[in-house]
C-alpha cells in the first residue's frame, strides 16, 4: 500500500481462508508465500486467470484517458457504437454499464473512475457472460501509475486533454502525464486530441 504494508494482515487473511502469500519480501509469518518483484503487476495477472481471461473476450476494450472529458467522451462512443448494433459494455465514473444495466456495487462504496483490479476483473466477466463484444473504460492516472490495468489488451486508446489536477498523488505535472502515456505503449492505436498543448509530449516516443 502507499501508507501502510498490507503484510502485516497476513494473519487474518489465513484465518479467512487464504492459502498463499504473494509479497514482494518473504514474509515474518510462517505461511506458504510467493515472492515477486511487484505485486502490483501481479494482481491483474492473478485475476485475469481466476476468472479465466475474459478481457481477451471482447472484439475491442477502448480506454480513455485526459484530465477531463473521460466520461462525456466514454457516453458519446457508448452510443455511437450501440447504434452500430455492438454489444457495449462501459466503465468509468458515474456508473458501470452491461448493456443498459447497470452493474450492482457496494452502495457504501465510492465508485472509482477505473475501478481495482478485483472489481475491474469481476466486471469483465460478466460483461463476457452477457455476450458483450465492445468495452469502454476510463483510465484514470491513478490506475495506470499504479498498474492495475497490467495486461488489459486495449485496441484502442483516446487522449482527451491534459490540465492541472492530481498533484496531491502525482510529485508532478511531468509524472501525471507520464502515467496518462502509458496508455499509449499498450494500445494498439491512439486517437489524440491535436489541439491539446500537451499533444505532442503525449505521442513522443509512442509508436
Amino acid at each position: 500500500g502507499l501508507k501502510v504494508d498490507g503484510a502485516q494482515w497476513i494473519p487474518s487473511a489465513f484465518e479467512k481462508g487464504a492459502v498463499v502469500a504473494i509479497c514482494q519480501e518473504k514474509p515474518s509469518f510462517d505461511v506458504p508465500y510467493v515472492t515477486l518483484e511487484d505485486t502490483r503487476m501481479a494482481l491483474p495477472v492473478l485475476l485475469s486467470n481466476f476468472y479465466r481471461h475474459p478481457e481477451k473476450s471482447f472484439d475491442r476494450i477502448i480506454g480513455i484517458t485526459g484530465t477531463n472529458g473521460k466520461t462525456t467522451t466514454s457516453f458519446m462512443m457508448k452510443a455511437i457504437f450501440d447504434e452500430a448494433g455492438c454489444k457495449t459494455g462501459l466503465i468509468g465514473t458515474t456508473k458501470y454499464l452491461i448493456g443498459e444495466e447497470e452493474y450492482p456495487v457496494d452502495k457504501n462504496a465510492a465508485l472509482l473512475t477505473t475501478p481495482d483490479p478485483e472489481l475491474l476483473f469481476a466486471l469483465f466477466s460478466a460483461m463476457r457472460e452477457k455476450g458483450v463484444d465492445t468495452v469502454i473504460m476510463e483510465a484514470s492516472s491513478h490506475a495506470l501509475a499504479l498498474k492495475k490495468l497490467t495486461g488489459v489488451p486495449f485496441k484502442i486508446g483516446v487522449f482527451t486533454n491534459f490540465t492541472q489536477d492530481h498533484i496531491d498523488f502525482h510529485k508532478s505535472m511531468e509524472e501525471y502525464l507520464e502515467a496518462k502515456k502509458k496508455l499509449f505503449f499498450v494500445a494498439e492505436e491512439g486517437i489524440f486530441n491535436l489541439d491539446d498543448p500537451a499533444f505532442e509530449n503525449i505521442t513522443k516516443d509512442v509508436s
